[in-house]
C-alpha cells in the first residue's frame, strides 16, 4: 500500500498545518466525516437533529459521539485523533478511496516532476533571488541556468497541452 502524499491530502480537501517551530507538517481535514460515511445534521442550535452512517440511521447520540475528533495526515500516514474506535478503519478508507478518484496526469517525457508545485514555487523564488543576489558572474551564470531549467519544464508542460502546476501558474 502506497503512502498517500502531502498533496493529495491537499487535493482531497486539507488544510496544511507546519507547527511554529517546524517539527510537524500535517494536513487536516474539517468534513472529515465524509471519509467514514457519517452524515449529520443539526437543530439552529447546533444538536444533532439526524444521521447516518453509510446510509443506515443512527441515533443522535450515537451521532454526537461519532463526530468528535480530527482527521489529518502527516508523513504519508491518516492519523485520527479522538475519533471513535469504530469508525478508524473507515477513515484510512474512505481517504485512500478519495485518492483513488483524484485525476491523474500523464507527465511529458523528460520533465522533472520529482518535486510538489509548493517546492517549484520556493524553487523558483530561490533562482531568482540568488541571481539578483549574485556577486560574481559566474554565480550569476549558474542562477541562471536555474531559472531557464524551470522555465524549460513549463515549456514541456506547455507544449504537451497539460495544465501547468499550480506553482507557475503565478508567473
Amino acid at each position: 500500500m502506497s503512502a498517500i502524499t502531502r498533496e493529495q491530502a491537499i487535493a482531497i480537501g486539507g488544510k496544511p498545518w507546519t507547527s511554529s517551530d517546524g517539527t510537524k507538517d500535517r494536513v487536516y481535514w474539517d468534513d472529515w466525516h465524509r471519509f467514514v460515511g457519517l452524515e449529520i445534521s443539526y437543530y439552529g442550535t447546533g444538536n444533532v437533529s439526524g444521521a447516518t452512517l453509510h446510509g443506515e440511521p443512527i441515533s443522535n447520540s450515537k451521532a454526537n459521539q461519532y463526530r468528535q475528533g480530527k482527521a489529518y495526515w502527516e508523513n504519508g500516514h491518516v492519523y485520527g485523533a479522538g475519533i471513535h474506535l469504530a469508525l478508524i478503519d473507515y477513515l484510512e478508507t474512505g481517504v485512500r478511496e478519495a485518492v483513488a478518484a483524484l485525476p491523474t496526469e500523464d507527465v511529458p517525457a523528460g520533465l522533472d516532476a520529482s518535486y510538489s508545485p509548493d517546492e517549484g514555487l520556493a524553487r523558483l523564488r530561490q533562482y531568482v533571488d540568488d541571481y539578483h543576489s549574485a556577486t560574481t558572474t559566474a554565480a550569476r551564470a549558474a542562477a541562471g541556468r536555474s531559472l531557464a531549467a524551470h522555465f524549460a519544464d513549463l515549456d514541456k508542460w506547455l507544449s504537451a497541452d497539460l495544465p501547468a502546476p499550480r506553482d507557475w501558474r503565478v508567473l
